[in-house]
């Protein structure tokens, strides 16, 4: 579903994004 992309697609980059930052 499109929907479930557009959703998890953000999640996941922030999540990378947070994990840089951590580290």
């Amino acid at each position: 579903v499109i929907l479930g992309t557009l959703i998890s697609l953000p999640v996941l980059i922030a999540y990378y994004v947070v994990l840089e930052l951590l580290n």
